[in-house]
């Protein structure tokens, strides 16, 4: 089995985003970022490992780019996308 943790926090940050909605038909639109009246939470479950064939690919500050597929394994992805997460006043936990 692979394990993508990057891949988890970047479709979690799709399912948070508002902007994003589309992409989970049925569900209730989030709220925006930065809201004070919602605490949004990313519980990211992890062996720490990151390893297998797909890794996001997305400029700074921005949730609109899928996937790209690379036999790579990238941390720093996971890093970028937690500190963006962070940065839009996301708690995670893990």
């Amino acid at each position: 089995a692979w394990s993508r943790p990057n891949v988890a926090a970047h479709v979690a940050g799709l399912m948070l985003d508002p902007a994003h909605s589309t992409y989970f038909p049925g569900g209730i639109t989030p709220t925006p970022f930065g809201n004070k009246d919602v605490k949004k939470i990313l519980i990211l479950m992890s062996d720490g490992i990151s390893a297998g064939c797909c890794f996001t690919n997305w400029p700074e500050r921005n949730f609109s780019n899928q996937y790209i597929y690379s036999y790579k394994p990238d941390l720093d992805e996971l890093q970028r996308t937690c500190q963006m997460l962070k940065e839009n006043g996301v708690e995670i936990f893990t």
